[in-house]
């Protein structure tokens, strides 16, 4: 191969600089991926933006609450206590979704790992809190079983979301490591 010829190199050529035996020389090639971008930003969006959707979208499909209060005190009680844990959940949630857009600093990360903690056992209280109704037995039953469900759902999503906080390059580039 003539040392002056341009650079055209073909396919077997390509392949060998790339095999096992050339990785074997110590040079590697690591891609830093630094911004909001990718699965953080989903995260941002999702508390930015569908959470907020999802809990109006919420507010409109459930018209029968004043009917359940006259009947069903107790149950009354537990779903105002369940807006009120939703509501406090939403504003969290666009706390740390604006906290998030914040780069640079380790703050957002923390925060947010505090908020999907504290989202977990929210909603597993919520689980627990509907072993105090006063609905009929199969009512109360089916509640129960959807709410326990709910919760470890929940409770799931926001530990592998703590999981990528705490694992992911593209969170540790983009707020734990310095400019």
């Amino acid at each position: 191969m003539d040392d002056n010829a341009p650079n055209d190199y073909d396919s077997a050529q390509i392949a060998e600089s790339c095999s096992p035996a050339m990785a074997q020389t110590g040079f590697t090639y690591e891609v830093v991926v630094k911004g909001v971008g990718g699965w953080l930003l989903f995260f941002v969006i999702g508390q930015l933006a569908l959470r907020p959707m999802l809990f109006f979208a919420s507010l409109l499909t459930n018209t029968a609450r004043a009917d359940v209060a006259e009947r069903f005190p107790a149950t009354a009680t537990i779903i105002k206590m369940e807006a009120t844990i939703q509501i406090v959940l939403l504003i969290g949630g666009i706390i740390v979704g604006l906290a998030l857009l914040k780069t640079g600093v380790s703050w957002p990360v923390l925060l947010t790992k505090m908020y999907l903690v504290a989202n977990a056992v929210l909603n597993l209280a919520l689980a627990v809190l509907y072993f105090g109704t006063d609905l009929p037995e199969i009512a109360r039953t089916s509640l129960i079983a959807k709410g326990i469900i709910s919760g470890a759902l929940v409770a799931i999503v926001c530990f592998l979301w703590f999981l990528y906080f705490t694992r992911s390059r593209r969170v540790q580039a983009t707020y734990l490591e310095p400019n």
